[in-house]
């Protein structure tokens, strides 16, 4: 698989997840059909609402890695508050089931979601928190303070890789933001995601399940998706390209990719408000 992305467009320790994790993934990749895998060099064909998951004002959509449970955060007051949703699905080829509140604090955004669902970081003001729960039948609770990474500017758009055990997220500051990780379980040790920074502001980090390739939004005249990639885990991420074919006029910020590469889920404002959309490169 390297070889063909290199043509690409130019707080319970029992809850995080390892390298099993990363098997099971790659085991379940290996169980779709060859056919119906897209082209991970090609362009993105087609752009979607997924209109079954949005609300009012919706974003960050996290998804299981079996695509069957989607994770995001939603509004129903028009943005006074927020909460983060779930929805299921029985298959990927049909529409998920009507969504339901798992954690509800009026602040939830950008749900970072652990390889067994049982674990979420998620931004709220300025700082990122942590919150668990017993199993995927529950809704979230115990929620805290992520210490170790809050403070010193605002912490926005979490994202968890289980490729590294890494929490990817932005720390921004009065005039633009930038991309760091931090090892998990621990939350100690952060550092700038080299690479990927420029002067404007760079947000909302989304790595594929090997954690070769990242996709993540860019200030530019709007917010615009980008993506970079790595041979392995200590190589260097390559120099970031635009992903024209997915964004708009408005402002895009990619949140999850499928473990095949096929289909990239984005937050969008195209439509007036944020909405949930779904990038697909056909077979």
């Amino acid at each position: 698989m390297i070889m063909l992305l290199a043509l690409i467009h130019g707080a319970c320790p029992r809850h995080f997840g390892g390298k099993n994790d990363a098997r099971a993934v790659d085991d379940a990749v290996d169980d779709v059909d060859a056919a119906t895998r897209c082209d991970p060099r090609a362009p993105f064909t087609s752009v979607r609402l997924v209109s079954e998951l949005n609300i009012q004002l919706d974003g960050g959509p996290r998804l299981s890695f079996d695509e069957l449970t989607a994770y995001y955060h939603a509004s129903i007051d028009a943005g006074t508050t927020y909460q983060i949703w779930m929805a299921k699905r029985v298959s990927r080829d049909v529409p998920f089931d009507p969504p339901a509140i798992i954690f509800n604090n009026g602040a939830s955004f950008w749900p970072a979601i652990s390889p067994d669902e049982l674990s979420m970081v998620y931004d709220q003001g300025a700082d990122l928190y942590l919150a668990t729960r017993g199993d995927t039948t529950q809704t979230f609770a115990n929620e805290s303070l992520l210490a170790a990474v809050s403070g010193g500017g605002t912490q926005t758009t979490p994202f968890w890789s289980a490729a590294d055990n890494q929490l990817y997220y932005t720390i921004s500051e009065v005039t633009n933001g930038a991309i760091h990780s931090v090892p998990m379980p621990s939350f100690n040790g952060k550092q700038l995601v080299a690479g990927l920074d420029t002067a404007a502001t760079e947000r909302a980090p989304v790595l594929s399940h090997d954690g070769t390739v990242i996709y993540f939004m860019r200030h530019v005249a709007t917010e615009d998706i980008f993506m970079a990639q790595r041979a392995d885990l200590q190589s260097p991420w390559s120099t970031p390209v635009h992903v024209p074919e997915v964004g708009s006029t408005d402002n895009d910020a990619p949140s999850w990719l499928s473990p095949d590469l096929c289909r990239l889920y984005l937050e969008s404002a195209r439509s007036g408000g944020y909405d949930i959309y779904l990038a697909e490169r056909t077979p």
